[in-house]
């Protein structure tokens, strides 16, 4: 049960987040009814009202259930919303002794449910306990790529011991994002990423070893979000990439190259990961100063395919694309 704490904070954070802010989409399940259409992903089941005890207040929350996605893993999200720059929250019931990934996503294809971004809370101390953020790609939805991990000290409150309601919550101004759980801000301030501008809003869940698990939520909402100083004060610095070259390149050729230029100094750690989302090549080096550095990476050995390029730096990620040939 969550504690009384845990509640207070939920419910002064819920009620500030949304002071002076206008409500663009709301989801309550409230008598059982939902006020939205939502879509079902990964070929399973739409979320859906559900009544249960373990309910946050009305005794009405939705469902979502991977037993239908053949995959282990149920993706849900709200039918003709397109967001930009919001605040969007949700409380969610996180078991603590079952199932990998539960969270939210946001700015996601309304279409085709193929893309977008997560943010997932994994509190199972059978598997990796973290919170992270990561993007669903279209060409490769169902190897999404990591944009930051925050290890259970970094999460306020450390990791939760019992299971009960968490409110995860993403404030998204630009190519700017702020996190919260529990209405505390996660460290390293707002993270820097232009993968997606605008999307739909919904919720995910996923288990490898279980397709017998179910995602419960409430109190959805997505309000307007200002631009502030501190929403972008701290991914000020930044960094940018050429195109992978020579691209394709055979893994005969010895190696491929991707030039950066660094706006401020910082360590960098770069990954080649393959298709299969194996990180297969590492690089870390560090920018002494404010300018023009080449990052190359080895060839030989791998074998033929396409392949990313993940470089980050400063809570910042980009990304580029190589092709390997024979």
């Amino acid at each position: 049960m969550i504690s009384f704490f845990r509640l207070c904070v939920l419910c002064v954070f819920t009620a500030s987040i949304a002071n002076g802010q206008q409500i663009l989409f709301q989801e309550r399940f409230s008598n059982g009814t939902a006020e939205n259409v939502w879509l079902a992903g990964f070929n399973g089941t739409a979320l859906e009202p559900f009544q249960t005890s373990l309910a946050p207040d009305d005794g009405w929350v939705g469902r979502l259930l991977n037993r239908a996605s053949g995959g282990n893993v149920a993706q849900s999200s709200a039918e003709n919303k397109n967001f930009s720059d919001f605040t969007y929250e949700a409380t969610i019931y996180i078991p603590v002794d079952e199932g990998i990934y539960y969270g939210i996503e946001f700015r996601g294809d309304p279409a085709g449910l193929s893309s977008g971004y997560q943010f997932l809370a994994a509190f199972n101390p059978a598997g990796t306990q973290r919170m992270r953020f990561r993007a669903r790609t279209s060409d490769n939805p169902s190897m999404p790529i990591s944009l930051k991990d925050w290890t259970p000290a970094q999460i306020p409150g450390g990791i939760p011991t019992e299971s009960g309601w968490h409110t995860l919550a993403v404030k998204a101004v630009g190519p700017h994002f702020t996190f919260y759980f529990d209405g505390q801000a996660l460290p390293g301030g707002a993270i820097f990423d232009q993968t997606f501008a605008s999307g739909t809003v919904g919720v995910y869940l996923w288990d490898m070893s279980s397709p017998n698990e179910e995602l419960l939520v409430d109190n959805m909402k997505v309000t307007a979000a200002g631009t502030s100083a501190a929403d972008v004060a701290t991914s000020s610095a930044s960094f940018t990439l050429s195109a992978a070259y020579p691209n394709p390149v055979s893994a005969s050729a010895g190696q491929f190259q991707i030039d950066a230029s660094f706006s401020s100094t910082g360590p960098v750690d770069a990954v080649l990961v393959d298709a299969l989302g194996r990180v297969v090549r590492t690089r870390s080096i560090r920018a002494d100063a404010a300018g023009n550095t080449s990052l190359s990476f080895p060839t030989a050995g791998l074998p033929a395919g396409a392949y990313t390029v993940r470089v980050s730096s400063d809570g910042m990620v980009r990304q580029r694309a190589v092709m390997v040939l024979r």
